[in-house]
């Protein structure tokens, strides 16, 4: 748990308890404070930066479950209808769904009249903890989990992507004084890392979006008190004064989350791991079956597994895969997931079973290894992150081996096949 390291100021009305060592933070996060207080932003949380050098917040007061830590006014959103009217955002060949607001965070906080400057004085500016800007050795710590080709896949995307908008609309059209490359992975980074979907639309919630995350917390939603809209967290369980608060970025796995946020949780209920595999058409069978695969799942090759649950998507995979030209007649059943004979079964097991054990083997260590490098005193934040993460990984990954092995078993003590196929 984030402990917090010291509180320099409070305001009023929104009761924000702001830590900062630097003069110019402070001067910033005073007036944050202020515009949040002017504007109506009603609170039971303070802001505080902990010792992960990121902001949070904790209670200022004892908070029940079904209190509300944070309420924002409807108007201080930033949503489309907000941004729709800078002309900056009227580009009509956006690569990005994330660009219209990219763009327009880099030209209003150049306005020096802009109503939200207060608000973007205090986006932060440093994301050297995300995986977005690892070094190679950093980001080699988690090969096997498929992080790193997501990682690169980005980093080859969003220099195209610049280079697209800065040419045919920013540049060619003087829209912004300045337009660089780390401006537009700065705007990039803000919106990845901040924005909220409200009815499918990126919007930013100041205040809110500075709470941290944790998996049964509260969702914020926008309710009506008292005939106005506001953006609300609500608590989910108590909180004592002076404990950390929290919100929930919803249902998300670690390698979610770290690729999004750039943090994982140590114990995360909603964790999972995601495999890639093809299809591939080595054989008559394979050759047709790949092709209706794809067309009943375009994302096939994209499998995710749970810890505990039995991984259906996996076991539809290879059963195809291991279809003799005998069974072809029941590719139907294979598709919407179910067994077709104790034959095929037998086989997509053995074939489940040691892919996983090839993908634990692609790991740079083992879970026990992982384990005891966990246990130094010595390991940088990034590191420690990393190496948490590929063990939790490793972790699910041997749990569905293990989940396979007992529904062989229960296959042979039942005499059934799974969803009460009866063995042919």
């Amino acid at each position: 748990m984030n402990r917090l390291v010291t509180v320099v100021l409070a305001t009023l009305a929104v009761a924000c308890l702001i830590q900062a060592t630097q003069a110019d933070e402070i001067s910033n996060l005073k007036e944050f404070a202020q515009w949040l207080s002017k504007n109506g932003v009603q609170s039971h949380a303070n802001l505080g930066k902990f010792d992960d050098l990121r902001y949070g917040a904790m209670a200022s007061s004892d908070i029940k479950s079904g209190d509300f830590l944070v309420r924002v006014p409807a108007n201080l959103l930033i949503t489309p209808a907000v941004i729709s009217e800078h002309e900056i955002t009227k580009y009509e060949d956006f690569k990005l769904s994330y660009e219209p607001l990219m763009l327009w965070l880099l030209a209003e906080r150049n306005n020096a009249e802009s109503f939200w400057k207060p608000y973007f004085r205090i986006l932060p500016t440093d994301f050297s903890f995300h995986p977005f800007f690892w070094t190679d050795e950093q980001l080699a710590l988690t090969i096997g989990t498929g992080l790193p080709d997501s990682i690169v896949e980005r980093r080859q995307l969003l220099p195209q992507t610049f280079k697209l908008l800065a040419d045919n609309w920013v540049l060619k059209n003087n829209l912004l004084s300045s337009f660089t490359y780390d401006e537009y992975v700065w705007a990039f980074m803000i919106v990845q890392t901040r924005a909220w979907s409200l009815d499918g639309k990126l919007t930013l919630v100041p205040l809110a979006d500075m709470l941290n995350h944790e998996a049964t917390a509260g969702v914020g939603n926008l309710i009506e008190v008292d005939g106005k809209g506001y953006f609300t967290i609500n608590a989910t369980r108590d909180y004592e004064q002076g404990a950390q608060v929290y919100d929930s970025y919803g249902a998300r796995s670690n390698y979610d989350l770290l690729k999004s946020y750039g943090f994982v949780l140590e114990n995360n209920p909603y964790d999972s791991a995601t495999l890639h595999f093809n299809l591939k058409s080595s054989n008559l069978v394979q050759a047709i079956a790949e092709p209706l695969l794809r067309k009943a799942d375009p994302n096939y090759e994209t499998v995710v597994v749970f810890p505990n649950r039995r991984p259906d998507a996996l076991l539809r995979l290879f059963r195809l895969s291991e279809l003799d030209f005998k069974e072809l007649e029941f590719i139907q059943n294979v598709l919407e997931g179910k067994p077709i004979s104790l034959h095929n079964e037998l086989k997509a097991y053995r074939s489940a079973i040691s892919l996983l054990a090839q993908v634990l083997k692609s790991h740079t260590a083992t879970v026990e290894q992982d384990n005891e490098l966990l246990k130094s005193e010595n390991l940088s934040s990034i590191e420690r992150t990393a190496i948490t993460f590929r063990r939790g990984q490793k972790l699910i990954v041997q749990n569905v081996i293990l989940v396979l092995g007992k529904l062989w078993e229960n296959i042979l003590i039942e005499g059934q096949l799974p969803l009460g196929v009866p063995i042919v």
